[in-house]
């Protein structure tokens, strides 16, 4: 899903430029419930030896940058998950392995 959006109420956002552009991999939304909303976002590459606590902090700025553009939309809660799906989740030993999944609730 693409989208544009022109200005940012997150300051550390802001400081990258007047707008922020871009695309949603997936987005989910229910109708029961339509101020909530999912983002998936699916990464490839990385190294299994990034911790938990750097993976939230790698892809927070985007997570916050999605959360913007839904917000103002007119969603009140936004969970986003990135979806490591070259990289198995070494907290759950099943085959075929899980991947590694950062998420957050903004």
């Amino acid at each position: 899903m693409p989208f544009f959006s022109l200005g940012c109420e997150d300051e550390d956002i802001a400081r990258y430029g007047a707008y922020a552009e871009g695309a949603i991999d997936a987005l989910a939304t229910d109708p029961a419930d339509p101020s909530r909303a999912l983002v998936i976002d699916y990464k490839t590459g990385g190294t299994p030896d990034e911790t938990p606590d750097q993976l939230l902090e790698k892809h927070a700025l985007q997570a916050r940058v999605y959360a913007d553009v839904l917000h103002k939309a007119g969603f009140e809660a936004v969970t986003v998950k990135f979806v490591r799906v070259e990289q198995a989740n070494p907290a759950i030993f099943v085959e075929p392995a899980e991947p590694q999944v950062v998420i957050y609730n903004l």
